[in-house]
């Protein structure tokens, strides 16, 4: 038997209907279909759980910032702490500044649509970064994504990329990259800061 809280999660993403004669096994797959097709993914790891409070808090005030509306949350993986969340537009889409990028790139091909909304969320991301930051202070290595914003923080050192669609692409199809600060760094072609030049 699903849980409610899965059924409730699944009834709100699919509908009633569709759901109605699904197993857990099912649910979980609709689900997981779903948000990946419908979604933006938000990705955190620490290496160390002692300030996930802090750190998820920031995270979650700059997407609310952004305008980014959380749709879902996966329960976190302790012991280092990685969490996935997932986010929809919501507001974003509603600012001037997406409707002024869409109304300008209407013209053009659905893609540059979307390239021109992810880098106007993009810019609104960076310019509220401060207290994410700032909540990674305590945590040696860490990887947080929120579209194509990626925080890389390797041997105490906070790298911030902004990631090409390849890139982004690439992330997608290796979700494992995000529990891991020096390898997502490696296999993006990231160059990361060095502290020592």
């Amino acid at each position: 038997m699903p849980s409610v809280r899965l059924r409730a999660l699944a009834e709100n993403l699919l509908g009633h209907d569709r759901i109605r004669r699904m197993g857990r096994s099912q649910l979980i797959e609709a689900v997981r279909e779903k948000l990946e097709s419908s979604y933006a993914p938000v990705t955190i790891y620490l290496s160390d759980e002692t300030s996930h409070a802090g750190v998820q808090s920031a995270v979650e005030d700059l997407l609310e910032n952004a305008g980014l509306v959380i749709e879902a949350r996966e329960d976190p993986v302790i012991g280092s702490w990685f969490r996935r969340i997932w986010v929809g537009l919501g507001r974003a889409m509603r600012s001037e500044a997406v409707r002024e990028g869409a109304l300008t790139a209407a013209h053009v091909a659905d893609s540059r649509l979307i390239l021109a909304q992810d880098a106007t969320i993009t810019a609104t991301l960076l310019q509220n970064l401060g207290p994410v930051l700032a909540s990674l202070d305590s945590t040696k290595d860490a990887v947080l994504r929120v579209g194509a914003l990626l925080i890389v923080k390797v041997e105490w050192t906070v790298n911030v990329f902004h990631l090409t669609a390849a890139q982004q692409a690439r992330l997608d199809h290796r979700p494992q990259l995000a529990t891991s600060p020096q390898e997502v760094i490696q296999a993006l072609g990231l160059a990361a800061t060095d502290p020592d030049t």
